[in-house]
């Protein structure tokens, strides 16, 4: 079930690229994908990002698309590190639901009986 969702989640993030124009077509190759990125952050003035379609076997397609440093013009690389903010939290949260819905934890397990050997304090 995520195998296909996740590439799909990938695609939707450069659909604005082609939904303003009825008779486009969405990229059907990778390739075609790294153009509709590239005018995406073209258009939101976004100066670089890290793209990765992943399946369940692993990688299938890691670029790194525009600059990582703008002042140096370093270019974006697979390896290049982002901080992702709480961009994470949506990923977290879908997966604490589905893992509710297949009967494996309940919302109101704490984390402390989840997995007690991880420290965790919160001043």
């Amino acid at each position: 079930m995520w195998t296909v969702r996740i590439p799909l989640f990938c695609l939707l993030i450069a659909t604005p690229a082609w939904a303003k124009d009825a008779k486009a077509k969405p990229p059907a190759t990778t390739a075609e994908l790294q153009v509709q990125v590239e005018k995406i952050l073209k258009q939101t003035l976004t100066p670089g990002a890290g793209v990765a379609i992943v399946r369940r076997e692993g990688p299938e397609w890691v670029a790194g698309i525009g600059l990582a440093d703008v002042a140096a013009k370093a270019p974006v690389t697979p390896a290049t590190l982002f901080r992702i903010g709480s961009v994470s939290k949506g990923f977290v949260s879908l997966s604490v639901l589905k893992l509710q819905l297949e009967g494996k934890l309940s919302l109101q397990d704490t984390l402390r009986s989840r997995a007690p050997e991880l420290e965790f304090t919160n001043p």
